[in-house]
């Protein structure tokens, strides 16, 4: 896509930025898993057109355009199957979607063809049966492509050409008036894809949104796990050191006590009787506060 077109679409809100990472591979698996689970719908579809339209006239050529869709669709289902398997990552995505590209580009081109295979040849109801069938896979198709919005512009631009141009060419008044109702129809529908094609893509980026949050979380989680193991483990290293501090000091301070009460059983003089007294005091109050920390670090 050249940067032109690109900006234009941007610009409409229908752009493709095939650099968009994982956003944009999860819309493409979306896309995938759709083409994958409506193979039987159209292969259904394609049996009830070849019972209600073969005549004698078209007999050969609708064959044959039976054939080449069930050839187009095995083939969608088929690099469908193959690319999920694979799996759609950032580097293949690119390529996957232009593989979509051309295989729903083929797909279109067969549908659109359905009109000029049947309506020379068809009664005017089953006419309006074809056109019916046009219009609906057309509508249908938003679905399952619009997440991709590129992949469905290309897809009903080629089918809707091809069926506009033909009705346009039978020169029948009304069926020209009914062309021009199919361009209009085409503006319609691309204004619903845009609007299922923004949904889609708010709905993906919400989700990948709330896994970054979760991840995001459960990494805090671990930190905050992480941060009260080293507290706790700080804490037991602070209340073994206050019990070791407490015990190992406990010993000198009662040994100093033992040796101030051989000291006042000497004679002293009144000085040293009142220095006696303040070191008594205070190797009392050293014992006490050793008693308070060995008590907390029995609590703790």
């Amino acid at each position: 896509m050249s940067p032109v077109s690109q900006t234009l679409l941007q610009r409409l809100g229908l752009g493709l930025d095939l650099t968009e990472g994982r956003e944009l591979a999860e819309r493409v698996r979306l896309v995938l898993h759709h083409i994958r689970s409506s193979q039987l719908q159209t292969l259904l579809l394609m049996l009830v057109m070849l019972w209600a339209l073969t005549n004698e006239t078209n007999a050969t050529a609708l064959k044959l355009w039976c054939v080449c869709l069930l050839l187009t669709n095995l083939a969608s289902g088929l690099h469908a199957r193959s690319a999920l398997a694979k799996g759609v990552d950032r580097q293949l995505t690119r390529i996957v979607v232009w593989q979509l590209m051309g295989l729903n580009a083929l797909s279109a081109t067969i549908w659109g063809l359905l009109v000029w295979v049947t309506l020379d040849t068809t009664s005017t109801v089953q006419t309006i049966f074809v056109i019916s069938v046009i219009t609906a896979v057309g509508g249908s198709s938003m679905s399952s492509l619009s997440p991709v919005l590129p992949l469905y512009i290309a897809f009903l631009g080629i089918i809707l050409a091809l069926t506009a141009f033909k009705i346009w060419a039978l020169g029948d008044t009304t069926y020209q008036a009914l062309a021009v109702g199919a361009v209009l129809y085409v503006a319609i529908l691309l204004g619903h894809a845009r609007n299922s094609a923004m949904a889609a893509r708010a709905s993906i980026d919400l989700r990948f949104q709330n896994v970054d949050l979760i991840a995001r979380l459960q990494q805090e989680g671990e930190r905050a796990r992480a941060a009260e193991l080293d507290a706790t483990q700080a804490n037991q290293a602070k209340s073994k050191f206050l019990a070791a501090a407490s015990h190992d000091l406990r010993q000198p301070i009662h040994a100093l006590g033992l040796f101030l009460e051989v000291l006042g059983n000497t004679q002293l003089s009144t000085n040293q009787s009142a220095v006696l007294a303040n070191a008594r005091t205070a190797t009392q109050a050293s014992s006490e506060m050793l008693d308070t920390l060995l008590d907390i670090s029995r609590i703790e």
